[in-house]
């Protein structure tokens, strides 16, 4: 059994990325965002992954969740199909006896990331003053 590294969760990223950008839903939302910028942002979330498994530290960037919310065109209801897609290439990519760790850290990203979308959308995370 091989362990998880570098290369296995770069795989990963960049066949679930290349969904991404050919899904009708979630491309359109990211290409805009990203832009040329791709192997710069794989390089990076290769990173926050590595860290998120507990396989590095090498991740140094506070913002994840800033950065998400910072976008009004990444909604709430786009998580659900961003969870079946990384699914999908867990499935492609890694290894049976690493695909629960995956998943494990995907779904509490994407609960996280919905609650905080679904607060920012409410106006929750933005009150205004009166």
């Amino acid at each position: 059994m091989s362990a998880i590294d570098a290369d296995m969760v770069r795989a990963l990223l960049e066949s679930f990325y290349n969904s991404v950008r050919r899904d009708a839903v979630l491309g359109p939302v990211f290409d805009p965002l990203i832009g040329d910028d791709w192997p710069a942002h794989i390089s990076k979330i290769t990173e926050f992954w590595l860290t998120a498994l507990r396989v590095s530290r090498g991740y140094k960037g506070a913002g994840f969740m800033a950065a998400h919310l910072s976008h009004d065109s990444i909604r709430e209801e786009h998580m659900q199909l961003w969870l079946e897609l990384f699914a999908k290439a867990v499935e492609q990519e890694i290894a049976p006896e690493h695909r629960l760790a995956f998943l494990n850290v995907a779904s509490a990203m994407a609960e996280n990331l919905r609650i905080s979308l679904h607060r920012r959308d409410d106006g929750a995370l933005h009150p205004t003053s009166s």
